[in-house]
């Protein structure tokens, strides 16, 4: 709250030290503080006792004795801000400082202090209201100043008014869906970058088809779904649409419609396509149900087909004794001498290492034909490289299979 001021206020105080002054009461033909201002009053306050001064903002307690503490000192005759200590009869009287005086400059303006703190109730300067508020761009030379902008309350329009008084509608407002002269469609004009082509001069719709149509510039009329050619069986398309989630084109007037997803004959057993389309990649085919869409024909999953380099990967080999049979195995078949003439038998060496141990590992007899080489074989010991293989009782041409990880 601001510093109050009151007319012939003046009392005397008794060596009030540096404390608050303990008034005494208002000297002759002079008020009182207390009959000046409310009891907790922030006031000026000048106290003087004859050889120095010192002036301030104190607080005004009403009581038996009233006192005036000196709550803000601003100034003093010695120079300093701080409490002087008056030993004897001081006069104390509401005035305002010079430091709180207006001072108007030489011709005549009022400087005001900047504005810090927007919320409060304080004095404007020209230049805050410019940088805040409303205010000219650009070049001063050739753009406006706004000096007001309202919305009118009998239109709705919003209108800006500017230093030369002109005043200017903001954007369009009213009813158009129902404003006759906005449906008066041969006074519309619609603009365009003529570099392009015409500039289209009225557009409406054709009452008898409902075909949207615009003519441009030149005169010339042109159809918004574009018209035919010079083909006799052509015709025009005066709307397009959608039904049952298939997209149509409709002509002669609308009567007639042209499926883009071609129906089925008349008495076929195929099956209408009701939509294509393409989920997670994989493009489809849809049919069946009261959409005709329920049933999605998948044209291929990409799960379920190989790319030339996965099949490279999986199953091209360049031995034939090598036969990939899955993502990750190999089976190997081929034939081999073995012979019994150690415990351990006869080390095989497979045509292609795998990468792990084999899960798999047999020999059999080629079968020579004669009873003793048809006989018995053992596989043991098997690594990534290759396997013991044993015949029971005769040497032998055998074949060996065994599967692993490739």
């Amino acid at each position: 709250m601001a510093a109050q001021l009151g007319n012939y206020v003046l009392e005397t105080a008794t060596a009030p030290g540096t404390g608050s002054f303990i008034l005494n009461g208002p000297a002759t033909d002079r008020r009182s503080f207390t009959a000046a201002f409310p009891n907790g009053g922030s006031v000026f306050y000048f106290a003087d006792d004859g050889s120095s001064a010192e002036w301030g903002v104190g607080t005004l307690t009403i009581g038996t004795p009233s006192t005036l503490s000196r709550t803000t000192i601003i100034g003093t005759t010695s120079g300093g801000a701080s409490a002087l200590n008056f030993s004897g009869a001081v006069e104390v009287y509401n005035e305002i400082p010079a430091e709180f005086m207006p001072i108007l400059e030489a011709d005549g303006r009022l400087i005001v202090k900047e504005v810090s703190d927007w919320t409060q109730r304080q004095a404007l300067g020209a230049s805050d209201a410019d940088g805040r508020y409303v205010k000219g761009i650009g070049n001063p030379a050739t753009d406006q100043r706004i000096l007001s902008l309202a919305k009118n309350k009998n239109d709705g329009g919003v209108y800006i008014k500017f230093d030369d008084q002109t005043i200017f509608r903001v954007g369009l407002f009213g009813d158009y869906a129902t404003n006759s002269v906005v449906n008066d469609l041969s006074g519309a004009v619609v603009k365009r970058d003529v570099s392009q082509g015409p500039s289209v001069s009225t557009f409406g719709i054709v009452s008898q088809s409902g075909q949207p149509f615009c003519v441009d510039s030149a005169g010339v009329l042109r159809y918004l779904v574009k018209s035919p050619g010079s083909t006799p069986t052509d015709v025009p398309i005066q709307s397009v649409g959608i039904n049952h989630q298939r997209i149509y084109v409709a002509y002669d007037n609308d009567r007639q419609a042209a499926w883009l997803v071609r129906s089925p004959a008349e008495g076929s057993s195929d099956t209408r396509v009701g939509a294509v389309g393409i989920a997670n990649g994989v493009p489809y085919f849809a049919f069946g149900g009261d959409n005709d869409a329920a049933n999605p024909l998948w044209l291929a999953k990409s799960a379920d087909t190989l790319t030339l380099a996965q099949y490279a990967a999986d199953f091209a080999t360049s031995d034939p004794r090598v036969i990939p049979i899955s993502g990750t195995h190999i089976l190997q078949c081929f034939s081999v001498n073995v012979g019994n003439g150690s415990t351990d038998g006869s080390w095989v060496v497979f045509p292609q290492a795998f990468s792990g141990p084999p899960v798999y590992c047999s020999a059999n007899s080629n079968g020579n034909g004669d009873a003793v080489t048809d006989t018995d074989y053992w596989c043991y010991g098997p690594t990534t490289t290759g396997v013991y293989v044993r015949p029971r009782n005769h040497i032998g041409n055998s074949y060996i299979l065994a599967i692993g990880p490739k």
